[in-house]
């Protein structure tokens, strides 16, 4: 992925909610997934996506030295139900310049079907030809900094 020229942000090692968690088992859980990461990337990682978008009182501090990204779209991908289609409708109707669409491609946590991201997959392999051309996908990194040029 990283030789693709994506950008690879951090979770948490385990898909744990900052809700139930102290300051110092937030920072814990980034520390961990980032060594991760970088053993396996040779790169440390900046961007960080707390687990179901959890936040508390203590992540801006906690989460140093990493950019938290949150998403403009979830789209309920984690469920099998959604079908291809539906999930196609759903990201027609969420992108637009700037977006952050928040998908899935593992179905093995709480609550999610373990055979959901066949759906995923099926439903960008139609979608993204649809879009090809009207957008510029970029990397995280190209948003973030435009959003928070005092960070540069």
């Amino acid at each position: 992925m990283r030789r693709e020229g994506h950008t690879i942000g951090i979770h948490h090692y385990k898909h744990v909610s900052n809700w139930f968690l102290t300051p110092w088992g937030s920072r814990n859980q980034c520390r961990k997934a980032a060594d991760a990461v970088e053993r396996i990337t040779g790169e440390r990682p900046v961007y960080y996506r707390p687990p179901w978008g959890h936040l508390n009182l203590f992540l801006p501090i906690s989460a140093r030295p990493f950019r938290v990204v949150l998403w403009s779209a979830i789209l309920g991908d984690w469920k099998l139900s959604l079908g291809k289609e539906r999930l196609k409708q759903r990201l027609r109707d969420h992108i637009r310049d700037g977006a952050i669409i928040c998908l899935h491609d593992n179905g093995e946590n709480p609550g999610a079907d373990d055979d959901a991201p066949a759906n995923t997959i099926a439903a960008l392999n139609e979608f993204l030809p649809e879009v090809q051309g009207k957008y510029d996908f970029v990397p995280i990194g190209v948003l973030y900094e435009a959003e928070h040029p005092q960070e540069n």
